[in-house]
C-alpha cells in the first residue's frame, strides 16, 4: 500500500483508545462533506470519504495538515480553519489506501481527537487510529513527531521532523495516556505558544518617505503708485 511522503514510519500495533467525550446521534455527515470531496465505497471499511485535493493539498496527513494542536477544556485538540474540522477531527477515524492516500471512516462517536501520543525527551509524536474494523488493508501505525515547544504551532507540517529522524526520536519515547501530554510539561518547554512561527527572514526596509518640496513663495506685488494731488489756483 502506497505510503504518503510525510514524517511517518510503521513501527507499533497497539493503538490505544482516545478519550470519548460524548456520543452525538443522527449526525449526517455525508451532506456535510459533500462538498469538500467524495464519498466511495471501500470494503471492508464501506462508506468512507475521500477528501478534495483541492481543499486539503496534495500531501495531507491528518492531524498534521492545515492546522496544529491547542490545549482546551476538553484537552488536545487539532484546530484548524478547514470547514470539515469540526467533523474529521473529532468523528470517526482516518486510514490510507492504494492509489487514494488517506481516508476517512465516519462514526458517531465525539472525541478530543482519535490520536495515539509519545513524548519524551523533549519531543512530542501522535498517530492517527485506524478504524476499528479487521482488514487485510491494515497497516501499522504512522507516526509524526516535532519538538515539544512547536506543539502549538499553527501549522504543525512546518515543525515535523523528517522521515529519518523519526524511528530514532520513536525509540527514546514512550506511550502516553489517551489523554496526551501533560500540559504543565508541555508549558515548561514553551509548547503551549499558540503563535510559535518558523523563523523567516526579515524583509528589507522601507525607503524612507521623501522630504516634501517646498512650495517657493510668490514675490510681493509692487508697491502701489502714489497719485499726485492736483494744486488748486
Amino acid at each position: 500500500m502506497r505510503l504518503l511522503p510525510a514524517c511517518a514510519v510503521a513501527l507499533c500495533l497497539a493503538c490505544a483508545p482516545p478519550p470519548v467525550v460524548q456520543t452525538v446521534k443522527e449526525i449526517d455527515f455525508k451532506a456535510e462533506l459533500a462538498r469538500q470531496g467524495e464519498w466511495i465505497i471501500v470494503a471492508p471499511y464501506g462508506r468512507v470519504w475521500h477528501p478534495n485535493v483541492q481543499f486539503v493539498g496534495p500531501d495531507f496527513v491528518p492531524y498534521v495538515t492545515g492546522g496544529g494542536w491547542v490545549h482546551g477544556a476538553e484537552g488536545w485538540v487539532f484546530a484548524s480553519e478547514w470547514k470539515a474540522a469540526p467533523f474529521v477531527f473529532h468523528y470517526g477515524r482516518w486510514f490510507v489506501a492504494d492509489d487514494l492516500g488517506w481516508l476517512w471512516w465516519p462514526d458517531q462517536t465525539r472525541g478530543t481527537a482519535f490520536v495515539e501520543w509519545r513524548s519524551g525527551d523533549g519531543y512530542t509524536g501522535w498517530s492517527p487510529l485506524p478504524p476499528p474494523v479487521k482488514s487485510p488493508r491494515a497497516q501499522k501505525p504512522q507516526w509524526f513527531f516535532t519538538k515539544t515547544r512547536y506543539l502549538s504551532g499553527r501549522d504543525a507540517a512546518d515543525f515535523q521532523l523528517k522521515p529519518e529522524e523519526v524511528t530514532r526520536v520513536y525509540g527514546i519515547t514512550a506511550p502516553l495516556p489517551a489523554t496526551g501530554p501533560d500540559v504543565k510539561e508541555v508549558a515548561a518547554l514553551g509548547g503551549l505558544d499558540r503563535d510559535v512561527e518558523l523563523p523567516v527572514v526579515a524583509p528589507p526596509p522601507e525607503p524612507p518617505a521623501p522630504e516634501p518640496v517646498k512650495e517657493e513663495e510668490p514675490p510681493p506685488p509692487p508697491p502701489k503708485k502714489k497719485s499726485k494731488a492736483k494744486r488748486r489756483h
